[in-house]
């Protein structure tokens, strides 16, 4: 599906990529790692609705406007107002903490 923009009275269709991406997980979070080159931080929109992880970008270049878009189910264990994002070098780091209720702990053990 492509995504619709108004050109000069018109509505067009922008070629729509799906970008490459690998996750990751340890005991604390997930990372999800997305490759967006060519993408300016001010063109990427990342948004939570519901149990959906939403990753938006535009690109142009050379008067062609490309559009990314990548969404993810994630746990009812992620806490969602603790996700955080960065963007380097074409590379958007997203990570998701886990509720330190799903996070492993040590049982001490008491001397009977």
């Amino acid at each position: 599906m492509a995504a619709s923009v108004q050109k000069s009275g018109r509505s067009e269709e922008l070629p729509r990529f799906t970008p490459l991406v690998d996750i990751f997980e340890n005991a604390r979070a997930f990372t999800v790692v997305l490759d967006l080159p060519g993408v300016v931080k001010d063109q990427i929109q990342v948004s939570v609705e519901g149990g959906t992880l939403e990753v938006e970008a535009r690109r142009e270049q050379d008067s062609v406007s490309f559009h990314y878009a990548r969404s993810f189910s994630i746990p009812d264990s992620i806490e969602r107002d603790k996700i955080s994002a960065e963007y380097k070098a074409g590379v958007l780091t997203l990570t998701l903490p886990k509720n330190e209720a799903q996070q492993p702990r040590r049982i001490q053990i008491q001397a009977a």
